[in-house]
């Protein structure tokens, strides 16, 4: 309605001055006292694009009456009648090439006020700002108070004119004002709205973005304007007003846009549904609406247009809306909706424009909605729907754009998209689509803009999306597409953007390059794929900004006229097989270069420490080239550096002064450095870093010497394990409010207690400080960790009892305090407050007593560790209670490896970036005794099940129940005093991979049911009482003699000592028994099958002679044939060696 009324009234203004001066071309009319004014009026600006070209000058004569007569001039208007300016419209709407407004700045001149008869001022857009400084981007310019005394104006827009303050109180004296917009001016501010109680004739009033927090007298004000028809809030930091009048009582307005503030549902829906049913449109975006959308909203019969986006609706989409058959736009999106799209929505022919994005929506996409013949915009992503895509989509044919990307749709992309003539833009990312890519695709001709990334498209890229000559961005990438870049990409002339990374695309990459004509291709990503070839040429693209090619097979060197790519931002080439020296000449010109990777290539850095680079990087990554053997000077000039690694890069040098100083200038709390696997030797600065910050900060794997600064813990992630760092960090007794959330000093020399400070890191989750020499007690601030999920304090010297403040960190997934010398008992509390614990270790410690029951509390242990020490009693019965190692519940495995700690540290990052600069390696790891060797495990961490108990003073018996340990793939119960018989249950550890039983009292025979434990690799039970024969089978006998030695008893293989011939083995149990029956039942079955197989064979052959007399005669007289040839043979082989002797 705004944009109607400016236009016809400008429109007029413009009218009567053509008019005019048309009829009478060498007439004057502009008064020359008005003339002046606006002379001066110009003098106050700078017209830096010549705006104002067309205004004269003082000093302009007669002939020149063009520029003499004020009301030729660009935006002034002049009366028909009286010659008065009553119109001056200097609005700013063009933009150059690089997006920046065309317009004027400088300050409003007072002489203004010589205009009595302006009725029209239009300055929006323009600058009247801070005007002496151009790049400046706040307001610090007042609306002139004289222009409330221009009391003739109906029309005055001031908007996005970078003005700021008060609004003047004089603008009451506007009583003629009909159209009033101050809006997006970013420092404006309202006190209260008394200054609109004398403009009774406003029309449309547009604030947005002035603030209005203290102004609760609003909702008064907008009643009291009888003819308001539209009303603009916007951005205000409005509130829940005033008691007072609540009840709307001006039923004029027909548009309302509240959004973006504070206000709650208890005052919008009362106040919202007393106004006329003639409401057209309606913005509450952004505010605090929660709940249920009320159903009143399906009476308000008028609307056509309503936005309830950003808010935090909850339940199903109302049904109502569908009775709003004048209804055109409808934004629903960024809400809490749940539940399916309403099937009546295809009865609202009006409608338009749908967004009901980033909710909770589920279900099927209606089928209905191919009813929606206006249908030009629809918004359905980041939902939960489910099934295909409706085929009635191909009835939309005035489709424009469609998003229905992250969602769980499956299928293939219907072919009747075909029908989408209109279509510029589709996304369908982040879903399940299968199959391959629509041929039919082709046929949009009006397609822009192609979104089908994140799928799992097959088969080859279609040979006809390179005909969409208006394509300007295609999203392909992270599918399973095959085959070739295909050749008509070449031609796709307006492409500005091409994804196709993560897939399985083989080809010539340079080829391709080479016949491509992509002038205005800004971005290529085609990382993660098969592609090979020497390296393109790619200066044949000089607007190319992005370019990723990592993780493919190219080979070949850089040229050096690559530096020539001036525009580029993104250079990513990981991954390669490229090979050569980098110098200067290669980046000479890449001023414009923010983030490069050349990381994994066989490439090696040749540039002099004086290099000064053209370049101020953001990120960069050189991880496995040679950079080395010195550390880059030329780094100490990128003074917006926040992301930087160079691991296992060759550098044998110190870290210089200067290059904490990078970081310390930006204080980004979220900067990266990753310089692991390395030999940067040296001592860390403990003064100067003031105090120094950075996400994540890894030295790991390097030769670093002295002390640990206490400054470090403001890192999030700080790794400096596997040096040579020695001292104590009792320092760290002096942290407060430590930010710092992973800790890995592992694998060095440090010393002394540790510090009691863990009450000011209440936001760690790992603490590593294994392998180390720490001594002392674990200090009870230790409890402070609530959300600690990993905590190692294993092979140090620390003493005493485990602290109960440890039953605090109820977080604890992993716990290892092995080899200490820690004692005591077992405490309680693992079993009764850590319940969320999957590894425990605390083997090699002086740990005594008996175990306590609470340990089968530990329903998610898988790795239950309590080795070498003093512990006696009896193993519990209750081990069944260990639910994840009896397959009663499972566990989410990414509690056990890096990602869940990488997704949390994410934010640290405050940007988007590639795999490539993702976080460094969390090591989750711990070592394990698993088949007679102590092993560090890393990866398969989650995966492995043990128990171990042994090198302790255990007796009794092995309880039966350890058999429900289904999931237990190692057992190591050796070197206690556990007596009795074995179990025949323990075969039904089916998974178990390793057995350890021996040096025990154990007696008995060996179990048969031991030989189905089919994946058993490792298994010793020497050194018991066990007698009898060892179980035949495979399994069994595989294992060598030393798995049996020291029971005097045994015999049979694979021992040398055979059993007695004649001796039957007697079972005291009843898997013997059920072994003797079946045997018995075997050579029962053996004999009667026999018989019946003799009797069977002997009927079916005597039979048949018996009963059939040809067949009797036949083989009667075929016996007499061989029987005669058998005589003939035998007489004739006898008679030729009688002959020959008596012939000689």
């Amino acid at each position: 309605m705004c944009s109607v009324m400016i236009s016809s009234i400008v429109a007029e203004q413009h009218l009567e001055t053509r008019t005019e001066s048309s009829s009478n071309s060498s007439m004057i009319r502009c008064i020359e006292r008005e003339r002046q004014a606006l002379l001066r009026f110009k003098q106050g600006l700078i017209d830096d694009h010549g705006i104002l070209a067309s205004w004269g000058s003082p000093h302009d004569d007669k002939d020149q009456h063009h520029r003499r007569d004020c009301c030729q001039w660009r935006g002034v208007g002049c009366s028909n009648v009286t010659g008065h300016v009553i119109a001056l419209d200097l609005r700013a709407t063009q933009y150059d090439e690089d997006d920046v407004p065309i317009n004027l700045r400088g300050n409003v001149s007072a002489s203004l006020l010589v205009l009595k008869h302006l009725n029209y001022l239009d300055l929006s857009g323009n600058d009247f700002g801070n005007y002496f400084n151009q790049t400046a981007y706040f307001g610090s310019y007042p609306i002139p108070n004289f222009i409330g005394s221009l009391v003739k104006l109906q029309y005055l827009n001031l908007s996005n004119a970078r003005l700021d303050g008060e609004i003047p109180s004089q603008f009451k004296n506007l009583s003629s004002l009909e159209y009033l917009d101050l809006s997006n001016n970013g420092g404006l501010f309202a006190e209260n709205f008394a200054w609109t109680s004398t403009i009774r004739l406003l029309k449309t009033l547009n604030l947005a973005g002035v603030e209005l927090a203290n102004a609760i007298d609003w909702v008064h004000a907008i009643d009291s304007l009888p003819s308001l028809t539209y009303l603009n809030l916007e951005s205000c930091s409005l509130s829940n007003p005033s008691q007072g009048s609540r009840v709307n009582s001006s039923k004029s307005l027909t548009h309302i846009l509240l959004g973006l503030n504070n206000l709650p549902a208890t005052f919008v829906y009362p106040w919202l549904f007393n106004i006329s049913s003639n409401l057209v449109m309606l913005h509450l975006e952004g505010n605090f609406l929660g709940g249920s959308i009320p159903h009143e909203f399906g009476n308000l019969n008028s609307l056509s247009d309503l936005v309830l986006s950003i808010n935090q609706l909850q339940g199903p989409i109302l049904k109502e809306f569908c009775n709003l058959i004048s209804l055109s736009q409808l934004d629903l999106s960024e809400n809490q909706l749940q539940g399916p799209i309403p099937r009546e929505f295809g009865n609202l022919s009006s409608l338009s424009q749908l967004y009901l994005s980033n909710n909770q929506l589920q279900g099927p996409i209606p089928r209905e909605f191919g009813n929606l013949s206006s249908l030009s915009q629809l918004y359905l992503s980041n939902n939960q729907l489910q099934g295909p895509i409706p085929r009635e989509f191909g009835n939309l044919s005035s489709l424009s754009q469609l998003d229905l990307s992250r969602n769980q749709l499956q299928g293939p992309i219907p072919r009747e998209f075909v029908n989408l003539s209109s279509l510029s833009q589709l996304d369908l990312s982040g879903n399940q689509l299968q199959g391959p890519i629509p041929r039919e695709l082709a046929s949009l001709s009006s397609l822009s803009q192609l979104d089908l990334s994140g799928n799992q498209l097959q088969g080859p890229i279609p040979e006809g999306l390179g005909n969409i000559s208006s394509l300007s961005e295609l999203d392909l990438s992270s599918n399973q597409l095959e085959g070739g870049i295909p050749n008509s990409f070449c031609h796709l002339l307006s492409l500005k953007r091409l994804y196709l990374s993560n897939n399985n695309l083989t080809g010539d990459l340079g080829i391709f390059l080479s016949q491509s004509n992509f002038k205005s291709l800004k971005a290529l990503w085609l990382e993660s794929n098969n592609l090979y070839g020497s390296f393109p040429d790619i200066t044949r693209f000089p607007s190319l900004i992005e370019l990723d090619i990592s993780h493919n097979q190219l080979t070949g060197s850089l040229p050096e006229d690559f530096g020539q790519l001036s525009n580029l931002d993104f250079l990513y080439m990981s991954s390669n097989l490229l090979v050569g020296i980098i110098s200067e000449v290669h980046l000479s010109n890449l001023s414009r270069l923010k983030s490069l990777d050349l990381s994994f290539n066989n490439i090696a850095f040749n540039i002099s420490p004086n290099w000064t680079p053209p370049f101020q990087l953001s990120t960069l990554a050189l991880d496995s080239i040679m950079l080395g053997p010195h550390f880059p000077n030329w780094l100490q000039t990128q003074e917006k550096l926040f992301d930087l690694s160079i691991t296992d890069a060759g550098v044998s040098d110190s870290l210089p002064p200067w290059f904490w100083g990078i970081f310390l200038q930006l204080d980004l709390p979220e900067a990266f450095v990753n310089l692991s696997y390395n030999e940067i030797h040296g001592a860390l600065p403990d003064t100067g870093l003031g105090d120094y910050r950075v996400g994540v900060l890894d030295l790991s794997f390097n030769s670093l010497e002295g002390s640990v600064p206490l400054v470090l813990t403001n890192a999030g992630y700080l790794d400096i394990s596997n040096n040579k760092l020695s001292g104590s960090i009792s320092s760290w007794s002096l942290a407060a409010n430590a930010t710092v959330q992973y800790i890995d000093l592992s694998n060095n020399n440090l010393s002394g207690e540790l510090p009691d400070c863990w009450m000011y890191m209440t936001q760690l989750e790992v603490l590593n400080l294994e392998n180390n020499s720490f001594s002392g007690k674990i200090p009870n601030s230790i409890g402070y960790l609530s959300l600690v999920e990993v905590l190692n304090l294993g092979n140090n010297e620390l003493s005493g009892e485990v602290p109960s403040s440890l039953k605090y960190c109820r977080s604890l997934r992993i716990l290892d305090l092995s080899e200490n010398l820690l004692s005591g008992q077992v405490p309680s509390l693992l079993g009764n407050n850590l319940l969320g614990l999957n590894i425990l270790i605390l083997r090699a410690n002086y740990f005594s007593g008996s175990l306590p029951l609470e340990i089968c509390h530990l329903s998610y242990i898988q790795v239950l560790d309590l080795s070498m020490n003093n512990i006696f009693g009896t193993i519990p019965n209750c081990l069944y209670n260990l639910s994840y190692l009896s397959e009663k519940v499972t566990i989410s495995y990414h509690n056990l490896n890096s990602s869940q700690w990488t997704s949390n540290l994410v934010y640290f990052r405050g940007h988007t970036l590639r795999g490539d600069f993702a976080l460094p390696k969390i090591d989750i790891h711990a070592y394990l005794v698993w088949k007679d060797n102590k092993q560090e495990y890393w990866e398969n961490l989650a995966s492995l099940t043990l128990i171990d108990l042994s090198s302790n003073k255990l007796e009794g018996g092995i309880p039966s129940e350890i058999s429900l340990l289904t999931r237990l793939h190692s057992l190591n119960l050796s070197r206690n005093h556990l007596v009795g018989p074995l179990t025949p249950k323990l075969g039904q550890l089916e998974n178990l991979e390793s057995l350890d039983l021996s040096r025990n009292q154990l007696s008995g025979e060996i179990p048969t049911s031991f030989s189905g434990l089919h994946f058993l690799s490792i298994m010793d039970l020497s050194y018991n009482n066990l007698s009898g024969q060892i179980p035949s089978g495979t399994q069994l006998q595989s294992f060598n003699e030393s798995t049996y030695m020291g029971n005097l008893n045994l015999c049979g293989l694979p021992l040398l000592k055979k059993c007695e011939e004649d001796a039957i083995p007697t079972s005291h149990h009843n898997g013997g028994e059920a072994e003797d029956q079946e045997d018995e039942f075997l050579s029962l079955g053996f004999y009667v099958s026999l018989g019946l197989g003799f009797i069977t064979g002997f009927w079916v052959v005597c039979g048949i002679l018996l009963f059939n007399k040809s067949w009797r005669y036949a083989y009667f007289r075929l016996c007499n044939c061989l029987c005669d040839r058998i005589f003939v043979l035998l007489v004739v082989y006898v008679a030729r060696p009688i002959a020959r002797f008596w012939t000689n």
